[in-house]
Formats: C-alpha cells, structure tokens, sequence
C-alpha cells in the first residue's frame, strides 16, 4: 500500500484533507493498475474520476467536454511531462490518445489552456499535478513509462458509431500529417487557403461523396461538422481541386531533353509525386515517434484505374527493320520504347491505363 504523508508536503501551503485524499485513492489505484497494464498511458485511462472531486467544472454554461476525460488527459499530460503543445499533438497523433480517455475529439492548445485555467481552481489544479507526478513515479517504479504510445486496439472503437465527427477527425490528422504538402497554384491572395478544399475534399471521400461536391446536403453537411465560419462554393472547390497538383501549362526547356515535347503523363506524374512523398513522409515520421506499426494491423488498398488512350504498339509507319515484335492475340506487334512502365492491360477488352495504389 503506498501512503501519503503530511511530512511530503512541508514548505508547501496547507492542503485540504479532500485534496490529500484524492491524491491518496489515485496513488492506490495507480498501485493496481500497474500490475495489469504495460504502459502509463494505459494505467492513467483506466483511474475511477469521481465528478465530485471537481465541483466547480460542471457548469452547464461552460461544460463542452466530459469532466473525467478532462482530467485523464490533464493527468496523462503532468505525469507524461508535456508541455500544451506536445499534448495536443499527442492527442491528434497516429494512437488516438484522445480516443482513449473518451474525448469526442483532439483538443488544441488553445482549448486545453481554457480548460485549465478557466475550469479548474488553483488548488484542483496543485492536485491534479501532485497527483500525476505520483503517477510518474509509481509507473516508473514499474518501468512501464516509454516514449511511445500503445496502439488503440480494433476492439477499443465501436465502429458502428462512426459519425460525422469522427470523419472530420480523421481529415483534421490527415490536413495535419500531409495535405499541406499540396498546392493548387492559386493565387496568394485567395479567399479560402488551399487546407479549406483539401478538408472538403477529405471529408467527401471519407464519407463516399468524393462526386458531389455539388449537391447541397454534402455542402451543409460539411459546413455545419466543420469549424469554419465560411467555406467555399462547391463549383469553386472543382475548380480548385483540378488545379491541384496539376503541372503549369507552359513547359520549360529542360523538359526537351530528349528534343521532343514531353509526355502529359510525365508531366503530371513528377509534379503529384513530390507532394506524395513528402506527405507520405510526414505521416510515417508520426508512425515512427509513436512506436510503428504493431500487430494486428487492419490496412486499406484503394486501387484507381486511369485510363490511357495511347496505344502501347507502334503504327506501321513507325516500325523499323530493327525492331523487335511480339505477338499480341496472334498478330504481331511492336512495342514502343518510350511507353510509361506502369500502364498495363485494365479489366475492359483493348484498354489500358495506370492503377495507383493507395
């Protein structure tokens, strides 16, 4: 059993028996939980938070966020000894950790601050550090305390209630980890920044409306999930999305290396592939900090067909006598030299076209 004393105190100011033993019954709870759980992140969400602890918090006029969840995170934050910032990226990381201590949603920086300046008294404050900093040593004692994060479990999330909210979770990480890598050209003095369309467009795919970005129950659905005060026109966000990545119209003389005018699929290609890799990179770098990828995964492939209408043979008027043919359904054929690697036969009779894989 692990007890307070008075004594721990001495040169601090008086505290009230309520605050010692609220203190008292985390510090034995937190001896428990560490003989079931491997991780200090796992222990601080599972402490029992009795709503009277806090009085003043739940005020209905001021109430958005449940009251344990507040405190399981402004404990994992002191007993993790993170600065605001670092809390709030944690909470919007690749593990979920908001998820875990029951938050609707990651909190910013700006709206942990509130919480804990406006919503709890300066000595529920002290406790809630004392008490975290307790956390800190038992979990050490323990050597259950890393610098990653244990990986939210399939059977943690109830994936029926995946609602609106959560979809916008998931773009406002995504809008976090890589969609900023691209630009759409636009000018810099544009109503709406390049993030606006880029977390419609998100929400749009998530929620399968990636084609309708015109229809009016998409747009409202969007604008009243989102904490924008404007968004952009629906026919302003097309136009904005087919700018998106897409190479300039004038080509420069270093694309004529070989002497002829290079090929739209190049083009386009080295100019989405830049802003992939480096978004790819950002969120593999969030993977990395938070531990990687354990098992069970549960991955994704999303394969888009893009059809390309050039054919993969000569015409006869191109065929040299030293070329090499092959035969394609019984004829002969003579591939091209320059055709793109990545095209190859689709599903439909005589087409062909790249699948990207996602």
């Amino acid at each position: 059993m692990v007890t307070i004393l008075e004594s721990e105190y001495d040169g601090l100011e008086m505290r009230s028996y309520s605050n010692l033993s609220i203190i008292q019954g985390l510090v034995e709870e937190t001896e428990e939980l560490c003989h079931l759980h491997d991780h200090i992140t796992r222990v601080i969400a599972d402490l029992d938070i009795d709503a009277e602890w806090f009085a003043d918090y739940d005020d209905p006029d001021r109430t958005k966020f449940d009251l344990s969840a507040v405190v399981h995170m402004l404990l994992y934050q002191h007993a993790r000894e993170f600065s605001q910032s670092e809390l709030a990226r944690r909470l919007r990381g690749a593990a979920y950790i908001y998820l875990r201590f029951g938050l609707s949603q990651p909190l910013s920086q700006q709206v942990i601050s509130y919480n804990w300046r406006e919503r709890f008294t300066a000595a529920e404050r002290r406790t809630i550090k004392e008490a975290a900093a307790r956390i800190r040593e038992i979990c050490s004692d323990h050597d259950i305390i890393s610098t990653d994060e244990p990986v939210l479990a399939p059977d943690e999330v109830d994936a029926t209630e995946i609602a609106d909210n959560h979809i916008m979770n998931a773009v406002e990480t995504a809008r976090d980890r890589g969609l900023d890598e691209f630009d759409s050209g636009r000018a810099s003095n544009a109503t709406f920044d390049d993030v606006v369309f880029f977390e419609r467009q998100g929400y749009l795919n998530i929620a399968d409306r990636g084609t309708t970005t015109r229809s009016k129950g998409s747009n409202k659905r969007f604008e009243r999930i989102s904490d924008r005060k404007e968004t952009p026109h629906g026919d302003t966000h097309l136009r904005t999305m087919k700018k998106t990545a897409a190479p300039p119209e004038q080509t420069t003389l270093d694309e004529y290396e070989d002497g002829r005018r290079p090929a739209d699929w190049r083009r386009i290609r080295d100019e989405v592939l830049g802003p992939f890799h480096r978004g790819v990179e950002t969120i593999l770098e969030e993977v990395r900090e938070n531990g990687g990828i354990r098992e069970p995964v549960i991955a994704a492939i999303d394969i888009t067909p893009w059809p390309v209408f050039t054919s993969p043979y000569k015409s006869d008027e191109d065929v040299t006598r030293d070329d090499e043919s092959v035969v394609v359904n019984g004829e002969e054929r003579y591939p091209q030299e320059e055709y793109p690697e990545m095209v190859h036969g689709l599903t439909e009779k005589h087409k062909h076209g790249t699948r990207w894989r996602r």
